[in-house]
């Protein structure tokens, strides 16, 4: 086995990886278990974006990029950044993290662009 077989596994289970991470953040996201940050509120209120802008975006996505959790509360240490549409079909970004909530798991969600 060289080099190239072993970059090839290692990028296939990173990938398979990221897809479970994504699903688990869409299901916390189809059953309503997320939450804006107030940056969000404040991006809704001045008109930029719609509450129903975050879900969508997230649902029609994927994980663009994984970065290290800098604030350390995710559960697994790490943030993501979603590329998704609006329902207006507007290509969007979000970013967040799965918290322990009080009831279970929820997904953070930090920032919308």
């Amino acid at each position: 086995m060289n080099a190239r077989d072993n970059s090839s596994r290692r990028r296939k289970r990173q990938h398979a990886e990221t897809r479970k991470v994504a699903d688990r953040i869409r299901q916390l996201v189809r059953a309503d278990n997320y939450y804006p940050s107030k940056h969000v509120f404040d991006k809704i209120a001045q008109n930029d974006y719609l509450f129903e802008d975050i879900k969508d975006s997230i649902l029609s996505g994927t994980i663009d990029k994984e970065e290290r959790d800098e604030v350390g509360d995710s559960v697994d240490g790490k943030k993501y950044t979603f590329l998704g549409r609006t329902r207006d079909g507007i290509l969007t970004y979000t970013v967040g993290k799965i918290v322990e909530a009080d009831d279970g798991k929820l997904y953070f969600v930090i920032t919308i662009y």
